[in-house]
């Protein structure tokens, strides 16, 4: 396969100054993004004009009388990264309080409230750092989205801030990176393809980003959550004695001895606090269960011991642990204290001894990913029978992590990723993937982020066949079956889509193999979910979408039964690409007769409009009825008629469409996620003006409402145009950047008809817009499709790479006919003319791979 992010130089260069795209590019030029312009001030705050000019240097001062000082930097638009200031001088070592919002609305001590809610950024939106002296104030830690960042004094004192910035932690696409790009007559159509582009860049994670788990702070080695790493040349250790000191941050202290085969199965020590007191001691024994399955770190925990003790330690202060292994007796003791001697092998009732490994330590997550074990280590001694030094390191230096080997000095993030937002969640769902997989391969043709999502999730796919629909980046690469990860019928059934989308843009075989068993065990759970009439049926435990805030949705749902009819037209097209032929055909049966069973039951001909569900027939939701017509589902010739019914029904805002009407009782908050589905049925019914109108009001909304504006798309819009959650709002969310595609490929009017752009159409819609032009990536090289109208009359321009081919369609309107000219690849001259057709709306050609013009 040809690299798909291949961007054609020549034609994007060549293109005249007033439709330059590169200017849109909203992506950083340089490793870190620096502050742009200071919107608030408070207290004493000193040479701000001087430091955004970078003439010189910012002061903060709180004096004991006075208030505390503090300014907003704005960095132009939203920003994902570790943030940083450098300070040339500080006075009484004062609490520096930092904190970050998306929207200009909450810029307060406490920025927008809700941080990460995984360790792949900062779990809070505010740090508070003692500055002890001059040099980089930083928490390492990635904030994950944000354009505001408020720096406080919270203590009398002084700072003299020189430079501030965060190091970019998302994916920088440049122009140099854009092997898509579109660029129109309309400067609001333009804003709105590039805002989302980098929406979703915003929430593409590259590989290797986040630091390990375990962290040498303040010359202590930190160790937290869900880790565990043990020394790699320890293999060989029987007879131990182990020393080192630990201090209690939440919840637990772990270490491992006799740990095989680099941690995959060992002897787990520890000590457990409640109330600010280490009151108990166990001895567990862990396994990962799978010898032939290394990449499955899923561990079998099994406890051989616990111990109240008598005199509790307290557990904040630093204790000096000394553990003894000679035989299979293991002997545990705390400032000299002994708190437990076991005779491990009359514990162990699988009579799995273990005769020697090495040493680590470990930690646990708790019944959430943020309850979690984390102590602090130092001064690290092993010695054998013979007292002799096996190993020893103070633990002070970040060189010491090499000598480790587990997942907690592994790079937490393998595998590029898309993130559902930057901020909040910051986990990979599938659903939001059916967005952001469209948008990746018309921006950048990032594939390898695309490529690692489906992998991460398909890793976690349940025994039941049902797929993960929301991993967390930081889980660590697994085979299925995993337990954990789903979360409804309809958002297992996106991966099907998922993989299938990834084929349609790359052509990529082997991968669709490679996933091809996932398919196989989701096909087979979906078949489970269908009733005699041929419906899929949902229930409280596996009914909830998009709008989980509306609860589950239950019976025959329209959605979720147009869902599956996708899937499986989907799956079809995948088993045919692997010469799968009968599966295929027996696939495209079922679809068929399950397009029969929605029509049948599902679908109010006299209202022209799919019912929300069989048990609420009065319901009507846009998704199931846009989804109706960009599947095919809606019977010939009633597509219009539907999203005319369908805008009458459903409330209409300033600012979109509600996705219910009031008869379900639903939320009525404008998602632009489902919307992005409307605006491609508008699209595909030809209802062009109505199309862009919705792009007017919602995403253009969303690219020029101060001071929520950020040069992102939002998650939800409220019905008087707010974030819809308030300061929780993800404005940064993937889902919501469905609007470049669609004008690509709509306006630009360029879509595959064949995996990997083998057929393609050319089909522009150009409403009242003076000229577009896009260029679209593709496995052989790139589409390039320029028009304009002058006149009323339509002049195309289209290259097209070898190995191609398509149709051509360009709007009849008032012509006669239409001429198409040009040079195949192989230089061969075409000249060509399509009459009008009084029962067709446009003038079609079947076009080879070259360059050619067409006029109408």
């Amino acid at each position: 396969m040809s690299d798909v992010r291949s961007p054609d130089r020549g034609t994007a260069e060549a293109l005249p100054l007033d439709t330059d795209w590169h200017p849109y590019v909203l992506g950083p030029r340089t490793p870190d993004v620096t502050p742009v312009a200071v919107r608030e001030i408070t207290g004493d705050v000193s040479g701000v004009e001087e430091f955004l000019a970078g003439t010189g240097d910012l002061t903060l001062t709180f004096n004991p009388d006075g208030p505390a000082p503090s300014l907003v930097f704005d960095y132009g638009r939203e920003v994902a990264g570790v943030p940083w200031l450098e300070l040339s001088r500080v006075a009484n070592e004062p609490a520096v309080r930092v904190s970050y919002t998306e929207s200009g609305a909450w810029t307060g001590p406490d920025g927008d409230d809700h941080g990460s809610h995984n360790d792949s950024a900062n779990r809070s939106r505010v740090e508070i750092i003692t500055a002890t002296g001059s040099g980089r104030l930083t928490s390492g830690l990635i904030q994950g989205g944000q354009r505001y960042q408020r720096v406080a004094l919270e203590s009398p004192g002084a700072v003299t801030i020189s430079s501030a910035g965060m190091r970019f932690a998302a994916y920088a696409a440049t122009p140099d990176d854009y092997a898509g790009w579109f660029v129109s007559s309309s400067e609001e159509l333009n804003r709105v393809w590039y805002e989302g582009a980098y929406t979703v860049q915003i929430n593409q994670l590259p590989a290797n980003t986040l630091p390990t788990a375990w962290r040498i702070d303040d010359s202590v080695l930190r160790v937290k959550g869900g880790t565990l790493a043990v020394i790699a040349d320890g293999t060989d250790w029987q007879d131990v004695t182990v020393t080192f000191e630990a201090q209690l941050v939440e919840r637990a202290i772990g270490w491992v001895v006799r740990a095989q085969e680099d941690g995959a199965r060992g002897y787990l020590c520890t000590l457990r606090a409640t109330d600010g007191r280490i009151d108990s001691f166990e001895l567990v024994t862990f396994d990962d269960g799978y010898e032939d399955r290394p990449q499955d770190t899923v561990r079998r925990y099994s406890r051989l011991a616990h111990v109240e003790l008598s005199t509790p330690f307290a557990a904040s202060d630093w204790h000096r642990v000394t553990t003894t292994v000679v035989g299979s007796r293991l002997t545990v003791t705390v400032d000299a204290e002994t708190v437990g001697s076991f005779e491990v092998a009359d514990l162990d009732a699988t009579a799995n001894l273990l005769t020697s490994g090495s040493f680590g330590f470990h930690a646990m997550w708790g019944t959430s990913r943020i309850d979690v074990e984390h102590a602090r280590f130092r001064h690290l001694t092993i010695t054998d029978a013979d007292g002799r030094t096996l190993f020893a390191n103070a633990l002070d230096n970040s060189a010491i992590l090499e000598s480790f080997v587990g997942d907690g000095v592994d790079s937490p993030d393998p595998l590029p990723v898309i993130l559902d937002g930057g901020k909040r969640d910051r986990t990979v769902w599938s659903g939001d993937l059916l967005v952001q997989i469209p948008n990746v391969f018309h921006t950048t043709g990032a594939e390898e982020y695309v490529r690692g999502s489906i992998e991460l999730l398909n890793g976690y796919q349940e025994p039941t066949g049902q797929s993960a629909a929301r991993v967390p980046p930081l889980m660590p690469l697994a085979v299925a079956p995993q337990h954990g990860q789903t979360y409804s019928a309809a958002y297992s059934m996106h991966q099907i889509i998922n993989v299938a989308l990834h084929h349609l843009y790359t052509g990529d075989v082997d991968f669709v193999r490679e996933q091809w068993p996932a398919i196989l065990r989701q096909l087979d759970y979906d078949r489970s979910l269908i009733d005699f009439r041929g419906l899929v049926i949902t229930d409280e435990s596996n009914g909830l979408d998009w709008d989980w805030y509306d609860g589950a949705k239950t019976g025959a749902v329209t959605a979720y039964n147009i869902t599956c009819y996708q899937s499986l037209l989907f799956a079809a097209d995948l088993a045919a690409a692997i010469d799968e032929v009968e599966l295929s055909a027996t696939l495209r049966a079922r679809a068929t007769n399950l397009k029969t069973a929605i029509n049948a039951h599902l679908y109010d001909p006299e209202r022209h409009l799919y019912v929300l569900s069989e048990d609420r027939r009065a319901g009507v939701a846009q998704d199931a009825n846009a989804l109706a017509v960009v599947a095919g589902v809606v019977p010939e010739g009633d597509a219009v008629s539907l999203l005319r019914a369908l805008a009458e029904a459903l409330p209409r805002t300033p600012f979109g469409f509600s996705p219910f009407n009031t008869q379900t009782g639903f939320r009525t908050d404008i998602s632009p996620y489902v919307s992005g589905s409307h605006l491609t049925a508008l699209f595909e019914a030809g209802l062009t003006d109505d199309a862009l109108a919705l792009v007017h009001d919602l995403w253009g909304h969303m690219s020029r409402s101060d001071p929520h504006a950020v040069g992102t798309a939002w998650e939800l819009v409220a019905t008087d145009g707010s974030p819809g959650f308030g300061a929780t709002t993800s404005l940064a969310h993937g889902w919501a950047s469905g609007a470049s595609v669609a004008l690509t490929s709509y306006i630009a009017g360029v879509r595959p008809t064949s995996a990997g752009f083998h057929t393609w159409i050319i089909e522009p819609q150009p409403a009242s817009l003076d000229w577009a032009r896009a260029q679209v990536p593709t496995p052989a090289g790139p589409i390039h499709v320029s028009w304009k109208q002058v006149d009323g009359r339509l002049e195309l321009e289209l290259e097209a790479p070898a190995g191609t081919s398509g149709i051509v369609r360009v709007p009849a309107a008032d012509a006669e006919s239409a001429r198409l000219q040009g040079v195949e690849v192989d230089g061969g001259p075409i000249d060509l003319i399509a009459q009008s057709d009084p029962t067709t709306p446009y003038l079609e050609f079947e076009v080879p791979a070259g360059r050619f013009t067409v006029r109408t």
